[in-house]
């Protein structure tokens, strides 16, 4: 078992390592871990135990080496969580810096084939790619969520919402050492897409248009669907720092969050429902 804040003693880095942050999961961290674990290519696995009651290395136990846990002292919250293990990780050489979660499941292929999507695409510093979302309930299949693969279209999204799934994503390391800050701590229900909100403004970006993770989906009971409100405003506050005044997409999607913070949370649920079955990027 690899101590708490370690690193490789060696110093030999994958090209590749992987961030996730865990607080209290015990139910699906081992089986996530493992998904990361059969990667075709050698990834390392950074894992920030956000103040779990139970010490993520307790309930793991033995991991290979080039598994880390980052224990915080107590639980702060994902955009910290995340600062923290992008502040170890940045230290070392590592080319690519991919984002996971500790309740999804990544195919052995996912990161190879999202390296060589950038590898033949130099001019793209962020590839994310399409997902199977699962429910996490039942464990049954819902859909494939597939964002659009190229950039401008990606940029007309981001308008109205994320443009990614942010556990799916893979980024040139690079791109953390260029932004301004990383997760912004303003945004603990959205700190994913403020983040984007601020990436494509400067970098080019893709999703690989193959299906590479399971995305566990929770309609009912998840943290966003519970603070919905909450997100919505974050949401709002994400595309007004973002405003275009002569783009279109932006007028119509500051509309649109607008309207949904005002509509009541049954008709929401309903419209999440039928938006399974409904055509356009879930398939």
């Amino acid at each position: 078992m690899q101590k708490d804040n370690e690193m490789n003693e060696d110093g030999k880095n994958p090209k590749i390592v992987v961030l996730m942050s865990a607080y209290n999961a015990e139910k699906t961290l081992r089986r996530s871990v493992n998904s990361v674990l059969a990667s075709v290519i050698p990834v390392d696995l950074y894992i920030v135990d956000d103040g779990s009651a139970k010490p993520v290395s307790v309930f793991l136990g033995e991991v290979p080496e080039n598994v880390f846990i980052h224990r915080l002292s107590k639980n702060v919250g994902l955009p910290l969580a995340l600062n923290a293990g992008l502040a170890a990780i940045l230290e070392k050489d590592y080319d690519y810096v991919a984002r996971f979660d500790a309740d999804d499941f990544s195919y052995p292929e996912r990161f190879q084939k999202q390296i060589d999507y950038l590898t033949s695409h130099p001019d793209v510093q962020v590839a994310g790619c399409w997902v199977r979302a699962v429910d996490d309930k039942t464990g049954k299949i819902l859909f494939n969520l597939c964002h659009p693969e190229h950039h401008e279209d990606i940029l007309r999204t981001m308008r109205y919402n994320s443009a990614f799934i942010h556990p799916a994503l893979l980024f040139r390391t690079e791109v953390f050492r260029v932004l301004d800050r990383h997760y912004n701590v303003d945004y603990r229900i959205a700190q994913d897409y403020e983040l984007m909100a601020r990436v494509v403004r400067k970098f080019r970006t893709a999703n690989v248009p193959q299906v590479l993770m399971d995305y566990s989906y929770l309609l009912e009971g998840s943290s966003s669907f519970k603070k919905r409100r909450r997100q919505l405003w974050n949401r709002l506050k994400v595309q007004i720092g973002n405003f275009s005044l002569a783009d279109v997409h932006a007028w119509i999607g500051i509309i649109k969050t607008a309207c949904l913070f005002c509509l009541p949370l049954p008709l929401v649920t309903k419209m999440k429902k039928k938006r399974i079955l409904a055509p356009g990027n879930i398939k």
